[in-house]
């Protein structure tokens, strides 16, 4: 019989939460999700142009700290799927630091996964992840919204409308 992993608590919410509070960053709203993994997500709207945009800095156990934001839908399978998804290689190709991602569903997604050990985990690196992901998505997002069927909108995703 296997031996069970011992549970890992997930040490970079305390230090995520120490860095809000010292740097007064109070536009986080927590999620505990816990699990195996012991989740945290920390959720706030990116002002991007004349959007505001649902981010999502995920924690865990793991080494990887996740920055997820979600740009906005489309329908899956339109007619012009080929020359989008070539749009987002191109990007891809061109943004080393964040990388585009669709579902099943639709949606589309920039992701950037900052991997760091317990003892070495830096809160103002998401910090700094996160404006560089609102600089890039101030020069890029006007090209992405144009093929989405429904811009991403923190407001109404929050409220669920």
């Amino acid at each position: 019989m296997a031996e069970s992993i011992p549970f890992r608590k997930n040490t970079k919410e305390g230090r995520f939460d120490a860095y809000l509070a010292q740097e007064h960053l109070h536009f986080f709203h927590k999620r505990a999700v816990r699990g195996e993994a012991d989740t945290v997500v920390y959720v706030t709207a990116l002002p991007v142009g004349t959007y505001r945009l649902l981010a999502a800095v995920i924690t865990d156990n793991s080494i990887y700290t996740t920055v997820r934001c979600h740009l906005g839908d489309r329908q899956p399978g339109a007619a012009d799927e080929k020359e989008f998804l070539e749009f987002l290689r191109s990007l891809n190709a061109h943004h080393a630091f964040f990388k585009y991602a669709m579902n099943e569903e639709g949606g589309l997604y920039a992701d950037i996964c900052l991997p760091a050990r317990d003892d070495h985990f830096d809160p103002a690196m998401v910090r700094m992840t996160l404006n560089l992901l609102v600089y890039h998505l101030g020069e890029s997002y006007k090209d992405i919204v144009k093929w989405l069927s429904v811009p991403g909108d923190a407001e109404r995703e929050l409220n669920g409308h």
